[in-house]
């Protein structure tokens, strides 16, 4: 019982990183875009 917390909390824990970094790659993207689009005008 106890090695499946531990797995499910790895889990959880590669998951949130996961999205963490999608995110971060997301609004990265977004913010470059703006950027581009204030230079462009």
């Amino acid at each position: 019982m106890e090695y499946n917390i531990e797995v499910l909390m790895s889990c959880s824990i590669s998951l949130t990183f996961a999205s963490y970094l999608l995110y971060m790659e997301i609004s990265s993207m977004v913010l470059i875009f703006l950027f581009l689009q204030l230079v462009m005008v």
